[in-house]
């Protein structure tokens, strides 16, 4: 609205100037003898004519103030149509990324998760956990990895599980064995 605004403000200058030249020039037609100065009737065609070109010069003004109004409103509307898992990725991603770095990089649902983890845990981005599966689920599917790259995924994640289990395992049995090994020798 205040764009609509000041192109009307600029449109009243800019048809204002026009007139004050067009008076100059019709008051300055009779230049030193050579030429008559203008009829009473002349003069009302010229600024009839100027009064013209400024009323069309409005009316553009007002158009082109219109139609950037409909196109702003059009693209608000567009952004709103948009998926929520798109409007999160801008939102939280495209803060430190621009766009080609994130279309550069493929990885499966696993490795976006830990992507988006690592960057939550590391780098402080502000993403919560709800956004983070719904932005690992857009982006593994808009631009998945090749197979083996998920099927690395999926192994590491295996193998994690594993490594992580038997510590806990190791733990679990040597407090076992600690506690054994303290009650027996009270007794």
């Amino acid at each position: 609205m205040r764009r609509a605004a000041a192109v009307l403000l600029l449109a009243s200058l800019l048809s204002f100037q026009i007139t004050m030249e067009a008076h100059a020039e019709v008051d300055e037609r009779y230049d030193g003898g050579t030429r008559p100065p203008l009829s009473e009737h002349e003069r009302m065609i010229v600024r009839r004519q100027i009064e013209l070109e400024v009323e069309a010069e409005r009316r553009r003004a007002v158009d082109e103030a219109r139609l950037e109004e409909e196109e702003r409103q059009r693209l608000a509307a567009e952004r709103e149509a948009r998926p929520l898992a798109l409007k999160l990725l801008e939102a939280r991603c495209s803060r430190c990324h621009d766009a080609e770095r994130i279309e550069a990089a493929r990885y499966g649902l696993l490795g976006w998760h830990a992507t988006i983890l690592r960057k939550r845990w590391i780098n402080g981005a502000a993403v919560v956990a709800g956004e983070s599966g719904v932005i690992a689920r857009y982006l593994a599917h808009l631009q998945p990895a090749k197979l083996p790259r998920q099927v690395a995924e999926w192994m590491l994640l295996a193998v994690s599980v594993i490594v992580l289990w038997g510590a806990i395992r190791w733990v679990m049995i040597a407090s076992a064995r600690r506690l054994r090994e303290g009650s027996e020798g009270r007794c």
